[in-house]
C-alpha cells in the first residue's frame, strides 16, 4: 500500500464519445498523487485507442474480453495499491478539486469512507470554486439505511484497508450490494459526508443505469437475503431482510404489466411469500405493512403511486406499450 495514493478505478466499455472528458477531469485534478487504472472491457469502438493515447505515467491501461461492470471493477482492484480507492464511471466526470476535498475531509475525520454529493447533468459542468461545505460524520450503517448515497460506489473515497478483500458480485445494481457487504464486519465504520456536489453524473440515455432492467432485480434481492444469513448482528439482519423485501416488491410491481415476464413476476411473488417468516425481526407496524404488500399486490401498487406521483404516468406508458406489443 502506498501512503497518500488514491487508486482511481475506471471501467470502460464503448465510451469513445465520453471517456476523454472523464480521464482529463481525473488527470487534471489538483490532487496529483494518483494511480489511474482504466480497464477496457472488450470495447468495440475506439475506447481502447483513446486510452492508449495517454502518456501520463500515473495511468495504467488494462484490456480484457467483455466481462461486465462488476468483474471489470474487480480486475481494476487487483492492480490498485493506493491507500485509498475511488471508483468513477467512464461517462461521468469530476470537479477539479474532487480528490483534494475528499482527502482533506478524510484526514480531518479519519473516516473509513468519505462521500460527497453529485449533480445529474446532460451537458452542464460547474467547475467553479467550492463554497464552504458543511461536513458531517455518521455510522456507515446509518447512511446505508437512510440514504440513496449508498446505492452507488462513485462519489466516494474508500480506505483500502476498509475494503479489504471485498469484491463486486456480478448482479444487477452491484454497487448497493458491495456497500452492504462492507458492513458485515465493519458496521460501525465512520462515514464522512461533504455537503457539496463534486461528482458529475452524466444522464446518458443508453447507459447501463438508464437501460433499466427491472427483471434482473430479483437476483439482487436474493443476494441481500444471503447477506442476512452471514451476520449475527440483529441490526444488520433487519436491514438486509428489509432491503431484500423492498427490492423484490419493486421488481414484482414493475414487471406486473409485462406479459413476456409472467414467469419472472411469479418468481418474485414466490420469493416474497417464502420470506414472510423472516419479517418477524421487524417492528409490528412494518410487519403488517409488508404482509399486506406481499399478499395484496394492488396495495403496493397504490402505495407506489401515492408516494411517487410519476408512477401513474409510467404505468400508462407501460400499458400502452403492451397494447402495441
Amino acid at each position: 500500500m502506498k501512503p497518500g495514493v488514491i487508486s482511481v478505478i475506471i471501467p470502460c466499455y464503448n465510451v469513445a464519445p465520453y471517456v476523454k472528458r472523464c480521464i482529463d477531469s481525473v488527470l487534471n485534478n489538483t490532487y496529483r498523487n494518483l494511480q489511474v487504472i482504466c480497464v477496457n472491457d472488450g470495447s468495440t469502438d475506439d475506447t481502447l485507442e483513446i486510452l492508449k493515447s495517454y502518456t501520463d505515467e500515473r495511468m495504467i491501461v488494462v484490456s480484457q474480453e467483455n466481462k461486465g461492470l462488476a468483474l471489470t471493477r474487480n480486475v481494476g482492484m487487483e492492480y490498485a495499491d493506493g491507500e485509498f480507492f475511488c471508483f468513477i464511471d467512464s461517462d461521468d466526470w469530476i470537479h477539479k478539486e474532487y480528490f483534494m476535498k475528499l482527502i482533506e475531509v478524510q484526514r480531518k475525520t479519519h473516516a473509513d469512507i468519505t462521500v460527497c454529493k453529485y449533480l445529474k447533468t446532460h451537458d452542464f459542468c460547474d467547475d467553479s470554486e467550492i463554497k464552504t461545505a458543511s461536513i458531517s460524520t455518521k455510522r456507515f450503517v446509518d447512511v446505508f439505511n437512510g440514504s440513496v448515497l449508498c446505492d452507488v460506489v462513485w462519489c466516494k473515497l474508500y480506505k483500502s484497508d476498509f475494503i479489504g478483500d471485498t469484491r463486486f458480485v456480478n448482479v444487477f445494481s452491484e454497487d448497493k450490494l458491495f456497500n452492504a457487504s462492507l458492513l458485515i464486519s465493519q458496521k460501525d465504520a465512520v462515514c464522512a459526508i461533504v455537503d457539496a456536489a463534486l461528482y458529475y453524473y452524466f444522464m446518458r440515455a443508453d447507459s447501463a443505469i438508464h437501460s433499466y432492467h427491472e427483471h434482473l432485480m430479483l437476483s439482487l434481492a436474493q443476494e441481500f437475503l444471503k447477506l442476512s444469513k452471514k451476520t449475527t448482528d440483529s441490526e444488520l439482519f433487519k436491514s438486509f431482510v428489509e432491503t431484500s423485501v423492498k427490492i423484490a416488491l419493486s421488481s414484482r410491481y414493475m414487471t406486473m404489466f409485462r406479459r413476456d415476464l409472467d414467469s419472472y413476476n411469479k418468481s418474485c411473488d414466490d420469493f416474497l411469500r417464502n420470506i414472510l417468516d423472516k419479517l418477524t425481526c421487524l417492528s409490528f407496524l412494518k410487519r403488517c405493512m409488508y404482509y399486506l404488500f406481499v399478499k395484496v399486490p394492488s396495495s403496493y401498487r397504490m402505495f407506489r403511486k401515492l408516494t411517487d406521483p410519476s408512477m401513474s404516468g409510467w404505468e400508462k406508458k407501460e400499458i400502452a406499450l403492451q397494447k402495441t406489443a
